[in-house]
């Protein structure tokens, strides 16, 4: 079999795996091919059906949101203190309002960046902007996301959109790229790059969210990991292989930081029980019907917290600058 890594470039593979689909229990099988050496694992070819994939009720691609524009002034008031107290502004009525509330976790991947709220962020792969209208309702200002599936651009307010298209339909700087657990649906992964590089302000900071190959969850589970949601995820990276396309493209890792979810634990025990994500036993729909008692939940969730914090857990947010020599 003729490889050649989109990634590092290697002729060689270690293994081929066969992959089902377990989201939608269509269970179509994918062939993934290991690099020898930069350990990625990448589709053997893209499906010429990847909209099958992509039902309309994918979580992403749903109904739009509304925007913050509802808020009274006084509200976006105070949501903006306490968003500024997170991201590392002390002031006095932002902590008061901090101690009432559990901090979002998208903090733990801003705040190392210097985020402030007038940065301007771009959610590349944004789908209906789940997570920008949680950020435009903390009193973030400049927001854009971009995905060639929405159905349309929609304008909420000044400096809050979400336009309809490819990276390559852009023609401005940001201050913050991310990409939300959308980088490995992307096909042409250097080409991604190559346009990240020249849409990123050059003290601008890069954050890639992403399941990562090599840790716990895919070496128990193999196949049944359920991060690697055949086919959507074209490629599962090993942190050496995220290390060599980020340098290829002037970019250095500047911080990594675990935040995997008890999903890569629960996911994979159903998917070993042929039980996809969307079956009535399915723990995501349906608790009481699913094969897990609460304290089982709870064992998963702590033994992901311990995961993290042995840097063993499967997700992680990859914060990436510009090289010094760059």
């Amino acid at each position: 079999m003729k490889f050649s890594c989109a990634i590092c470039g290697d002729d060689n593979y270690k293994e081929s795996f066969q992959v089902r689909e377990m989201m939608w229990g269509f269970r179509d099988v994918f062939t993934y091919l290991e690099c020898s050496k930069c350990g990625c694992l990448q589709i053997e070819s893209f499906p010429s059906n990847i909209q099958k994939y992509y039902p309309s009720e994918y979580y992403s691609l749903g109904q739009s949101l509304s925007s913050q524009n509802n808020q009274k002034k006084i509200v976006q008031f105070l949501k903006r203190k306490k968003a500024n107290y997170w991201l590392g502004n002390f002031d006095i009525i932002g902590w008061l309002l901090a101690t009432h509330f559990t901090m979002p976790g998208m903090y733990n991947w801003l705040k190392p960046c210097g985020v402030k709220l007038k940065s301007k962020l771009l959610d590349v792969g944004s789908g209906n902007g789940i997570l920008l209208n949680e950020m435009n309702k903390e009193g973030f200002y400049y927001l854009t996301g971009i995905d060639p599936f929405l159905p349309k651009t929609i304008i909420y307010s000044e400096g809050y959109r979400l336009i309809k298209g490819e990276l390559s339909d852009l023609n401005e700087h940001f201050d913050i790229i991310l990409l939300n657990h959308s980088l490995e649906h992307l096909s042409d992964q250097h080409g991604t790059f190559n346009r990240l590089g020249r849409l990123l302000n050059p003290k601008g900071f890069l954050i890639v969210r992403i399941p990562i190959k090599d840790t716990y969850a895919w070496r128990n589970y193999k196949t049944n990991w359920s991060q690697l949601d055949a086919p959507r995820h074209f490629y599962l990276h090993t942190l050496k292989s995220m290390e060599l396309l980020a340098k290829a493209h002037g970019f250095s890792i500047s911080k990594i930081i675990y935040d995997a979810w008890a999903f890569q634990l629960w996911g994979s025990e159903q998917y070993k029980k042929d039980i996809d994500l969307m079956d009535k036993r399915s723990y995501s729909k349906n608790p009481q019907l699913s094969i897990f008692s609460k304290d089982d939940i709870l064992k998963f969730e702590q033994q992901t917290k311990e995961l993290n914090e042995n840097q063993d857990g499967d997700q992680v947010s990859i914060l990436l600058t510009r090289s010094s020599e760059e």
